[in-house]
């Protein structure tokens, strides 16, 4: 591999990482192309030569995310000492990480692109159908309520993000904050009480999410 090849390689890494902090925190309208190329010292030739256009940028990043996501969350499922609450309590640590100073904008605007919601819709249901066999799992260990539809409880999930983007509540209240009480409260709702003795376990040293 050549120094050219190498150098371009580590500087898409940086342009996406630069591109989406700034998208997270400022909104996604606000963010032009020559702001990204100004923060990372290079040209806007430069940066062209590398993605086609802002939203190439946006979409790459998401893909980056979710990648990354998953195989943060593959390889901690891998470990066989982790039960299904850990793996739920991890999930939510992620998400938690990804929400952090994240302003409602970036949201309400990334509905303006609509393959990269259809991307992630496509992404959601893949993580449903493999969602499905960790919540057996999660009544087989004896923590989830076998009485409970998790495909319900998925569309309950979804519609209540789906609303929170299209109202006020995030205008309102921080991402982090609108997030946990989502999470929260449907996944108490469908613990065992051996389930919500677990998950205060496995949040235990996490803390610091649960109070924000």
């Amino acid at each position: 591999m050549t120094t050219q090849t190498l150098y371009k390689q580590e500087l898409r890494g940086r342009i996406l990482a630069t591109a989406m902090r700034e998208f997270t925190a400022k909104g996604i309208r606000k963010v032009k192309m020559d702001d990204i190329a100004r923060m990372l010292v290079i040209s806007k030739r430069t940066l062209y030569e590398i993605f086609e256009d802002k939203e190439t940028i946006l979409f790459e990043g998401i893909k980056l995310s979710e990648e990354m996501i998953d195989k943060r969350m593959r390889e901690f499922a891998a470990d066989e000492a982790h039960t299904s609450i850990d793996i739920i309590a991890e999930f939510y640590i992620i998400q938690m990480e990804n929400f952090a100073n994240v302003s409602y904008l970036f949201f309400e605007q990334l509905y303006k692109y609509p393959a990269i919601i259809d991307y992630l819709n496509q992404r959601r249901k893949e993580r449903d159908a493999t969602s499905h066999l960790f919540f057996e799992r999660g009544v087989r260990e004896g923590y989830f309520r076998e009485d409970v539809s998790y495909d319900i409880v998925a569309q309950i999930g979804h519609a209540a993000f789906t609303h929170i983007l299209s109202g006020q509540l995030c205008k309102i209240y921080s991402m982090e904050t609108l997030y946990r009480n989502i999470f929260f409260l449907l996944i108490r709702g469908v613990c065992t009480e051996k389930g919500v003795a677990e998950l205060e376990r496995a949040f235990q040293y996490r803390r610091q999410y649960i109070k924000k």
